[in-house]
């Protein structure tokens, strides 16, 4: 993948028999539907470090209130019965205003639970958290970058129920041996499960017995079969554009290259008073060419 750096992950996809949750399709059907919330529950809770429960699963389309605001059209949406709403998303192609689009899905999270007559004192926390292959911002230090609203005099004074966490899956680097806790053992199945064609901690976890059940290609029902297939070939057919557009770029810049160098010789000959004739025999530039340098 160009963005992960893992070409050889989207070449052995179609050898899996689990499916690849770095693939729009196939991390919605993991994540976002009644059968497998449990795995959402404690996916989110291994992250956010607290319990996440009950979840319902809302609608993943945001209609504007007019035709002048910008839709949302969410990953994975759920709330759970305390009114708490979890944005889950899976993000591999980095893009301009990765960061400020996520913000602006919790911000219209938050505005859509007020209704005229309604207190600002009922709103309830709005937890976003991206996944990640292309990091934000500088992109150093740690996978995990947890933004809170803070008071920057005093940094005990701070929002907890507003959260915009983004974890960097490429640079998550732990083996199986340094998976101690719940959040490295879900972000290493995420990123490796696919790779490796097997979910590690199945033998221990009951989660991940679970997780190897659901993510097995032979228990998705037709509808998903098919929407999953639609979105490996959609991302194999962007995967192959981009590489194609590499190899006729760098093919572009070597013709680009190749031609500098002959103008570069064809100036230093003209310089030194060599014949037409010879320069054009050494460089294969035409004689206009050549009379215009």
């Amino acid at each position: 993948m160009s963005e992960a750096g893992d070409k050889e992950t989207g070449m052995r996809r179609s050898r899996s028999k689990y499916i690849d949750p770095m693939v729009d399709g196939g991390f919605k059907i993991l994540f976002g539907s009644e059968k497998t919330k449990e795995l959402t529950e404690s996916l989110l809770s291994s992250i956010l470090d607290f319990e996440v429960a009950d979840l319902t699963f809302l609608n993943t389309e945001q209609i504007p209130d007019t035709v002048m605001e910008k839709s949302v059209r969410y990953d994975i949406l759920c709330e759970d019965n305390s009114g708490n709403k979890y944005l889950l998303e899976m993000q591999v192609q980095s893009h301009a205003g990765l960061q400020e689009r996520t913000f602006y899905y919790i911000g219209r999270c938050l505005s859509s639970q007020l209704g005229i007559g309604d207190k600002y004192g009922d709103l309830k926390g709005v937890y976003g958290i991206f996944l990640t292959w292309c990091g934000i911002g500088d992109d150093t230090g740690d996978f995990i970058k947890d933004f809170r609203m803070v008071n920057v005099l005093n940094m005990s004074e701070k929002i907890d129920e507003i959260r915009q966490i983004f974890i960097n899956l490429k640079k998550f680097d732990k083996d199986v041996s340094e998976c101690g806790t719940m959040m490295d053992k879900w972000l290493y199945n995420l990123k490796n499960m696919n790779r490796k064609d097997d979910v590690a901690f199945a033998e221990r976890e009951e989660v991940f017995r679970k997780l190897k059940k659901y993510a097995a290609e032979s228990n998705m029902t037709p509808d998903e079969k098919i929407l999953y297939d639609l979105r490996v070939d959609s991302w194999y057919d962007y995967y192959r554009y981009l590489d194609e557009s590499m190899e006729r770029g760098v093919k572009r810049g070597v013709e680009q290259g190749m031609n500098k160098a002959k103008v570069d010789i064809a100036r230093s000959l003209k310089a030194l008073d060599v014949p037409v004739e010879t320069i054009m025999q050494a460089t294969g530039l035409s004689s206009a060419e050549i009379s215009d340098l």
